[in-house]
């Protein structure tokens, strides 16, 4: 017997492996960003520079690839395997934070061999929770104070 994906407020609730790999990175980091409004943000831990690196060059491949191919350029699947091994690194270092969630992102072939994952519908679902993973680390970022400091120039 097939069991259908659980509903959650009677929606149907997706299983799409790399927008669950989203979800929970996002979660993850929000986790580490405390915010008590808008204007004070204070990291309560971050991430490692390393991490951070590997995560901003994996977004922002991604992100690149999503706008040529939202655009209507064709798949291209060397750009996916290295796409998909950019976050693979990326979740090897996330496994000092959260190893269950590590182990989705370096599995093999996991969310990455599937063909939802490519869709134009699931990279448009990724878009936000990509962009929300950003602004998490950016949070982090160890050069955050002086960002903020040329904000308050003026």
């Amino acid at each position: 017997m097939i069991s259908k994906p659980k509903a959650k407020n009677n929606l149907t609730v997706s299983r799409n492996g790399w927008l669950e790999i989203i979800r929970t990175l996002d979660r993850l980091m929000k986790s580490y960003v405390e915010s008590d409004d808008e204007l004070e943000v204070k990291p309560k831990r971050v991430f490692s520079l390393k991490t951070l690196g590997m995560l901003n060059e994996a977004y922002l491949m991604t992100l690149r690839y999503y706008g040529d191919c939202l655009a209507g350029e064709a798949r291209d699947a060397k750009e996916e395997k290295e796409i998909s091994a950019r976050w693979r690194q990326t979740g090897k270092l996330v496994r000092a934070y959260d190893s269950e969630l590590s182990m989705r992102m370096t599995s093999r072939p996991g969310c990455w061999g599937e063909s939802t994952t490519w869709s134009p519908a699931t990279m448009q679902k990724a878009w936000q929770g990509l962009n929300s993973i950003r602004v998490s680390a950016n949070r982090m970022s160890p050069d955050r104070g002086r960002m903020e400091a040329w904000g308050k120039c003026g």
